[in-house]
């Protein structure tokens, strides 16, 4: 019996680390080592990434005003928020998976700016100047979009038109908050390169790291469980969008290798709102930079239906 309840307990034991590794690897970030101050790090004779940090770093000397919220969780988030003019929609932007939202929308971010869009970069839980230590893959942070809108709505005034916008895990953000009750503000999302589930990405990543996706994924969800206080299972960008009454302009690379194209046809395919955009040969999150008049003439139509 002793010998029983020891294997049994190293068992437990072993299946709790493999779970705490598991959730640091994938859900659990030090803002302080993961928010790199170089905004595209080791891009020497990358011509596309060379184009991308220049765009980066000169959209990072404009100047904003920071601003914050507290999450319904308790929270303390950060955001920057750009003027362009009194009485212009607004639109609200969510950073991708550990990456910094001043250089995710260096190129949309600047479109919508220059279309006379108002403009509040967030930093997502977990990411940036914002508070918390695991990111869910939109579990929670959907909520943390409705939060950021009620902000818009008090400040701002309830008649605000107001767009939402994300770029790779901040695309699985605003499409998981798609089915929310916004009052009418938000008119329109704009998701670039998203991933449709958490599940699917992840075990595409632990596909491409050589493991056995069905082996080493249910230890990814028991950490996030357990860990986290979230199911990833339940992180299911298709459930939502299939219920969404938002128009959504779906954005996605051709030559995508992290987030595959197929998870913006599912995406696509979930709802007739759904106009989507396939770029040649674009990278990820890198489709502004491949064809920068064609993204430009997406969001500037877009804008014009839905505004």
């Amino acid at each position: 019996m002793w010998i029983i309840l020891a294997v049994a307990l190293g068992i437990l034991l072993i299946l709790l680390c493999g779970a705490l590794i598991a959730y640091k690897m994938t859900f659990y970030t030090d803002r302080k080592r993961h928010y790199n101050p170089d905004v595209e790090p080791n891009c020497a004779g990358d011509e596309i990434k060379l184009r991308a940090r220049a765009l980066a770093l000169e959209f990072m000397k404009r100047e904003y005003e920071e601003v914050s919220i507290e999450s319904y969780d308790g929270l303390r988030l950060s955001a920057n928020y750009y003027h362009a003019k009194d009485g212009a929609p607004l639109q609200i932007c969510f950073n991708g998976y550990r990456s910094r939202v001043e250089r995710d929308f260096s190129g949309g971010g600047k479109e919508a700016l220059d279309a006379g869009c108002n403009l509040l970069l967030v930093h997502q839980r977990a990411h940036g100047k914002s508070e918390g230590r695991t990111i869910s893959f939109g579990a929670r942070e959907r909520f943390d979009v409705l939060t950021w809108v009620k902000y818009a709505k008090e400040r701002f005034g309830e008649d605000r038109k107001i767009i939402l916008a994300g770029v790779s895990m901040g695309a699985m953000t605003v499409l998981s908050a798609s089915d929310m009750d916004f009052g009418g503000n938000v008119c329109g999302i704009i998701a670039d390169c998203p991933c449709s589930s958490a599940k699917g990405i992840i075990k595409k990543v632990i596909s491409d790291m050589g493991i056995a996706p069905n082996l080493f994924y249910p230890l990814v969800r028991l950490g996030g469980l357990i860990f986290g206080g979230f199911d990833p299972d339940k992180a299911d960008v298709l459930e939502h969008v299939k219920n969404t009454k938002i128009p959504i302009l779906l954005i996605h690379g051709e030559g995508d290798k992290f987030v595959p194209i197929s998870m913006s046809e599912e995406i696509a395919e979930a709802s007739e709102l759904v106009e989507f955009h396939r770029f040649k040969d674009a990278t990820h999150g890198k489709s502004y930079i491949y064809d920068t008049e064609r993204y430009r003439a997406a969001l500037l139509d877009f804008y014009k239906r839905i505004l």
